[in-house]
């Protein structure tokens, strides 16, 4: 599977999606971003996507749309939004995906799981985002770090399509395929759990563990 002979559609052009469609469209892989903003689908059609940060300070011409303007057949799809939006989403792109389709979630959370209840797990593929971008505003993403994505089928095996992509989003960032999707979904919602807990109280994870009243 060649995907730069493909046309890529990213849904969510945020902070993950716009960092991700920048660097492909960069690549030379046919991209559309497509956000429910107005003012941020404008100002990157007028203007690029500039992206700051720990890559320097760089503008992208990209193609963008509208969310309401987004028609199929749609091939490779890459969901960006945030997991309460998922549902949503796939209530369009559904209908709108091709029979050789597929979706790939790069979000927070266990989204393959409503994606797949969408459009079938065979159309589903998953992936744990570790590099960290923020939103800035209308045209604009801030890159405040780099580390690997890793991709994977949600059953575990290896596929030319998991191939491809590790091929194209290597562009974006340093990308390994797994064969346990799962294991590294649920490490980050693990990790995350701590992270709000710490957010409650004055005390580093080693001093919550030795504690008997926060271990309980």
């Amino acid at each position: 599977m060649d995907l730069r002979a493909i046309p890529i559609t990213i849904v969510g052009a945020g902070a993950i999606g716009g960092t991700v469609g920048a660097f492909l469209t960069q690549a030379g892989y046919d991209v559309t971003l497509v956000d429910i903003v107005p003012e941020h689908v404008r100002a990157m059609n007028d203007g690029g996507l500039r992206i700051t940060g720990v890559r320097g300070d760089h503008t992208y011409p990209v193609r963008a749309a509208l969310a309401s303007d987004l028609r199929g057949p749609l091939g490779p799809t890459i969901l960006c939004v945030k997991g309460h939006f998922t549902a949503a989403a796939m209530e369009q792109i559904g209908p709108l995906l091709a029979p050789d389709g597929f979706v790939l979630s790069l979000q927070n959370g266990l989204n393959e799981e409503v994606i797949a209840a969408a459009v079938g797990a065979d159309r589903t593929v998953g992936a744990f985002v570790h590099f960290g971008a923020d939103y800035i505003e209308p045209g604009l993403i801030q890159l405040g770090n780099e580390q690997t994505i890793h991709i994977g089928e949600l059953d575990g095996s290896i596929t030319p399509r998991v191939e491809a992509l590790r091929g194209a989003l290597s562009n974006v960032m340093p990308t390994e395929i797994t064969t346990n999707l799962w294991g590294f979904l649920w490490g980050k919602l693990v990790y995350g759990a701590m992270a709000f807990l710490l957010s409650t109280v004055d005390a580093t994870v080693p001093e919550i563990i030795d504690n008997a009243l926060g271990m309980r």
